[in-house]
């Protein structure tokens, strides 16, 4: 079954940008579907498709200067639990024993991420894996 796509129209972009910038105005005549911010996403602009009725995204060039420096950021963090992840691995080794099954719980849990989100055990600097860690709970289940 083949189908053609269609333009992209102004009322199905949904815009994401900076709180403190302005919406830039759309073609004369339409609105945009949605203008707003979203800061947990990199995306500049996402919109529906109408062949495999997928969200399609437009996204900032890797190496352009606003992703350099979240990856900055994230980094910056790295170095910091670089010198704090021994004590934060006693803590929880410490708290196995607790008497409050809450404690002990989330010492559980954390143990399972910590030894399950870390595909990269073979880099020597810690911080090199650090931004491509993810924990997948489909394998795990904690009630706390």
């Amino acid at each position: 079954m083949e189908r053609l796509k269609r333009r992209v129209l102004p009322e199905d972009v949904v815009i994401n940008c900076s709180r403190d910038s302005a919406v830039p105005e759309p073609p004369a005549g339409p609105r945009w579907k949605e203008a707003g911010c979203v800061c947990t996403v990199m995306r500049l602009v996402a919109w529906t498709e109408n062949v495999q009725n997928l969200i399609k995204y437009v996204t900032l060039n890797p190496g352009s200067k606003l992703k350099g420096e979240r990856d900055w950021g994230k980094y910056k963090v790295a170095q910091h639990l670089k010198g704090v992840v021994g004590e934060i691995r006693s803590q929880y080794r410490t708290a196995w024993t607790s008497l409050e099954m809450r404690t002990r719980q989330c010492a559980v849990a954390l143990y399972f991420i910590d030894k399950t989100a870390s595909p990269n055990r073979h880099l020597q600097d810690p911080r090199d894996g650090l931004t491509a860690r993810v924990f997948r709970t489909y394998n795990a289940s904690v009630m706390l």
